[in-house]
């Protein structure tokens, strides 16, 4: 009886040190940004010649444009090096949704990726955003020019 209860109470102990450290790594985490990562972006997306707008967001992680499309989830990485942004032109809104895209003011941006066309949808101010990242210098070039 004495060592059923020494195992209970050690596993006990066990569990709330495995606890208490799950708990204290998640809260040092927390508020803490990660380097490189911006927030989502609100888009939309279509394949070059295709009629539909697919929503999604897009979000630049150091040296990669993530797309991710909503509802779905399917996922793009673009690498930065090779993508490309064309003029950007008053958006047509026929076929997005209201909610992803400030038609009023939206832009489609057309873009090329080694070979492949494709158009963003972005408010004015998401294309300012992604315009300067695609144009700034990548993480870690020239990090030693003053």
């Amino acid at each position: 009886m004495f060592g059923q209860t020494l195992v209970l109470v050690g596993m006990a102990v066990i569990g709330a040190a495995i606890l208490v450290s799950l708990a204290w790594y998640a809260f040092s985490r927390m508020g803490q940004p990660q380097a490189n990562v911006s927030s989502p972006l609100l888009c939309a997306f279509r394949e070059a010649g295709a009629s539909e707008w697919t929503d999604g967001t897009v979000q630049y992680d150091g040296t990669l444009l993530v797309h991710r499309q909503i509802p779905g989830g399917v996922v793009t990485l673009w690498e930065r090096n090779y993508l490309d942004l064309g003029v950007a032109e008053r958006i047509d809104p026929s076929g997005i949704s209201r909610r992803w895209v400030d038609l009023e003011q939206g832009l489609s941006v057309p873009c090329s990726y080694l070979g492949t066309s494709f158009q963003l949808a972005l408010s004015p101010a998401h294309y300012t955003a992604l315009r300067s990242w695609i144009e700034a210098a990548p993480p870690g070039w020239n990090s030693n020019v003053a």
